[in-house]
């Protein structure tokens, strides 16, 4: 059922069923028909996405919702609440999936209604978007409007931003995605290297001869699994808006990078065999899809797959790296930074991409960032921004 929000031509609905979902999945199309540089996702990988199967969902709750003006769908929200935040010590809860027409009163009833059920819920603040979790897809894209985006990662309309924020939303944090060239970045990689080694030469205690940096090994993926997430919580654990990965969650995500190429899309550094830190390149598919308008069948399967065979796909994504802290500012984790990096590019000119974007970096979170992208000559790509709203008493009415 529809219910009508007192005093607005806006209704909501709450996503309960099939129907219904099918329906929140399809709306975000319409407010993009004329912007080139929308990517739709794929239907049935968004399906998956929103169901049990999805593993966010052992530790994350939510309910999605879809707005109406005359009868006709005019936007979508969602509210999340994951478990996993209570290790941080935060009653923090999320909103995300936003999409909605360029109308005030659409965006105020939509947020009101995912902020009265995280309210009911004994939540005191909400923050977002975050699709489904800060481990996800974040942000909503303030800066880089003229290109299209990069695999798992939002592109919104310029409005979004104003409206979000005569809702009475303030800036939470921002993060920034970095394009590098991959025969430039190379070249600054060597010659970092040679810097570095100069000065570690003369140090003793550290022997950069005995750093390694090796690919993922799938025959072992339980225990590359845990070696990844332990890297990843501890690095992480200080960044705004830490929520530590689950564990199926990342063993999901590292069997989906399987599938788009060789394990050298994964590297890991150790130091006599204890793990340093890791970094994550994924094949940019956003480039296949936006030619094929998101559309499998019939054919889209066999361009997808060849492009995939034949390293057709020319730019690629970092994701994910970190360094677990002890090494931070020392010569090892910066050593560990230069070659995890230059594994990752190494292996991007193999597969002819001639840039990588690495997103996303916390516009506060200079000290990790900049590293990477001195190192790579990398540019400012696009910006996004999170909001934070502290939830009042009256938001439960």
């Amino acid at each position: 059922m529809i219910h009508p929000i007192p005093e607005s031509e806006v209704a909501i609905q709450a996503v309960s069923n099939s129907a219904h979902r099918k329906v929140f999945i399809q709306l975000a199309g319409q407010f993009y028909l004329n912007d080139p540089h929308w990517v739709p996702r794929l239907y049935w990988e968004r399906w998956l996405a929103f169901s049990r199967r999805n593993p966010f969902f052992e530790h994350g709750r939510w309910q999605a919702w879809i707005a109406y003006r005359g009868g006709c769908p005019v936007g979508r929200i969602s509210a999340q609440i994951d478990d996993l935040e209570k290790s941080q010590n935060r009653n923090r809860g999320y909103f995300g999936l936003l999409e909605a027409e360029d109308n005030q009163e659409t965006f105020r009833v939509l947020l009101k209604t995912a902020e009265s059920w995280l309210a009911e819920r004994g939540i005191k603040e909400i923050v977002g978007p975050m699709n489904l979790n800060i481990n996800q897809e974040i942000g909503l894209l303030v800066e880089g409007f003229e290109s299209p985006p990069y695999l798992m990662t939002p592109h919104t309309a310029p409005w979004f931003a104003p409206r979000v924020e005569a809702c009475g939303y303030e800036t939470a944090a921002e993060a920034l995605a970095f394009i590098a060239e991959t025969e430039l970045a190379l070249k600054r990689l060597e010659e970092s290297k040679k810097r570095m080694l100069a000065v570690f030469n003369r140090r003793s205690g550290y022997r950069h001869e005995n750093l390694v940096v090796r690919p993922i090994n799938y025959s072992r993926l339980a225990d590359e699994n845990r070696t990844i997430k332990g890297i990843f919580d501890d690095a992480w654990s200080e960044n705004w808006g830490f929520v530590p990965f689950g564990e199926k969650e990342l063993r999901e995500n590292l069997q989906k990078v399987r599938l788009l190429g060789k394990a050298e899309l994964i590297q890991i550094a150790e130091y006599e065999s204890e793990a340093v830190g890791f970094a994550m390149l994924v094949p940019n598919l956003n480039e296949v899809l936006h030619k094929l308008k998101s559309r499998l069948l019939p054919l889209g399967w066999l361009k997808l797959l060849w492009c995939l065979g034949t390293n057709a796909i020319q730019t690629g994504r970092l994701p994910l790296m970190g360094i677990r802290k002890k090494f931070h500012k020392t010569p090892l984790g910066t050593h560990a930074i230069q070659a995890l990096l230059s594994a990752i590019f190494m292996h991007a000119r193999q597969r002819r991409m001639h840039s990588v974007e690495m997103s996303w970096i916390l516009k506060s979170n200079r000290q990790a960032g900049s590293s990477a992208v001195k190192m790579t000559n990398g540019r400012v790509h696009k910006t996004y921004r999170m909001y934070r709203k502290l939830l009042q008493p009256e938001s439960r009415q």
